[in-house]
């Protein structure tokens, strides 16, 4: 039995996959910020699963001496974590000229701070040899966006810690990324305005396969790379249906 870390795991990818875990009878840690939406997330999964398998846990992944609570936590609870999924991100969308410098560092912090954080410790924490850390990335952190330097940047940033962790990690800890496209979750739907027929339509056909992706194509990916792909590490995998080809 596996236990799992997933970082952010109230976004719609997030729950996707601790729904996806607690089905496949792994223990699973599930870090949030939201405290009323973590109450609502747990009382979801108490209808279904036994919660001795969970833990949830309020952590700002930005600061480090939160996440170490997080993995003392984990590690009274469960022992050893086998697997890191970082999911969590922010968004402070603006033009270069209206970012201030909180707003650039705010989304670093999150996004690519956290993701070091985590990752350091749960490294640090892993005794055996095939453990697994899956960084969530974006096809915006290669070919950029307007109103996104931070979270560009940050996702960028994300994509190179994964090969330097990659390198330091080996042989017992494979890291991935996935670098994501249109996926349907409560902040993509409101961001594009996708209760709106035609936008929906016509986002639809910008992307080569001719939709926008489910979160079950993203718990796939993450199944393969944490399950099957034993002699994959280093590598971005974009989840997007062609709309950015590299």
């Amino acid at each position: 039995m596996k236990t799992i870390l997933i970082t952010g795991a109230l976004g719609g990818i997030g729950r996707a996959l601790t729904e996806s875990f607690l089905d496949k009878g792994c223990n699973v840690i599930i870090n949030y910020s939201n405290e009323k939406k973590a109450e609502d997330f747990r009382k979801k999964l108490g209808e279904r699963y036994d919660m001795n398998r969970s833990l949830f846990f309020k952590a700002d992944v930005s600061k480090f001496y939160e996440v170490e609570k997080m993995f003392e936590a984990a590690k009274e609870k469960f022992g050893q974590i086998d697997c890191l999924i970082n999911c969590a991100s922010i968004n402070k969308d603006a033009y270069i000229r209206d970012m201030d410098a909180q707003m650039f560092q705010n989304v670093i912090d999150v996004n690519l701070v956290g993701t070091f954080n985590c990752s350091k410790l749960f490294a640090e924490q892993y005794g055996g040899n095939s453990g697994a850390i899956i960084n969530i990335s974006s096809g915006t952190a290669v070919h950029g966006r307007a109103k996104g330097a931070n979270y560009c940047s940050s996702k960028a940033g994300v994509i190179n810690l994964t090969k330097d962790f990659a390198i330091e990690f080996a042989p017992n800890i494979r890291v991935n990324c996935i670098g994501l496209g249109m996926i349907m979750t409560d902040e993509i739907y409101h961001r594009y305005n996708l209760d709106n027929p035609e936008k929906l339509e016509n986002m639809n056909k910008s992307i080569p396969l001719g939709y926008i992706g489910d979160v079950s194509d993203v718990v796939e990916m993450v199944d393969f790379l944490i399950f099957k792909g034993k002699y994959i590490t280093g590598q971005l995998i974009y989840v997007n249906g062609g709309m950015f080809m590299h």
